[in-house]
């Protein structure tokens, strides 16, 4: 199999490793995040709202070192505050946190690291918005013009998806160069 990378007539197969490893290198060029190995915290709520379903959103908090590096720090204590919702937890964690359709409401998120409380607010996706929106994207730039269009037309439905993004708290802002 080997062989093969060596072979003038085999194009494709250049092409393959080049692919993989291109994808190796910018793999490489991101933040790394530890494995969460402990249960999922629940998200306490105390609203009347109904509960579309639960949904377990990664939350992590994230640094840049001397050098604008961007890096994961494990065992920073954090709190999730919402219209109705709370959860204490230590990073990195998974997040048990109800969705509530379109009655999904921003949350903030607050870590604290060496004496400093850092917070940032997160608000909820429309996931089937964002599919169509997405979906003339094949299509050109014309596709992309019309499927944006017709997402935005047709606003917040009842039974779209929607969720939250991952949880990342920055606890410090990238070095100046």
């Amino acid at each position: 199999p080997c062989d093969l990378i060596y072979r003038r007539d085999n194009r494709m197969t250049i092409k393959t490793y080049a692919a993989v490893l291109s994808a190796l290198v910018l793999t490489a060029c991101g933040p790394s995040t530890t494995p969460i190995t402990t249960a999922p915290v629940q998200v306490s709520h105390s609203t009347t709202r109904p509960v579309q379903r639960y949904e377990i959103v990664p939350a992590r908090a994230v640094m840049f070192d001397a050098s604008g590096k961007r890096v994961e720090l494990a065992g920073v204590p954090c709190r999730l505050n919402g219209a109705g919702l709370a959860a204490a937890y230590t990073t990195p964690a998974n997040l048990n946190i109800p969705i509530y359709g379109p009655n999904s409401s921003t949350v903030s998120v607050g870590c604290s690291h060496e004496g400093k409380t850092v917070q940032k607010v997160v608000g909820p996706v429309n996931k089937t918005r964002e599919a169509v929106a997405n979906s003339g994207s094949g299509a050109g730039l014309l596709g992309a013009l019309i499927a944006t269009s017709v997402a935005a037309g047709r606003g917040n439905r009842a039974n779209d998806e929607y969720s939250y993004e991952r949880f990342f708290v920055d606890v410090n802002k990238r070095p100046r160069r």
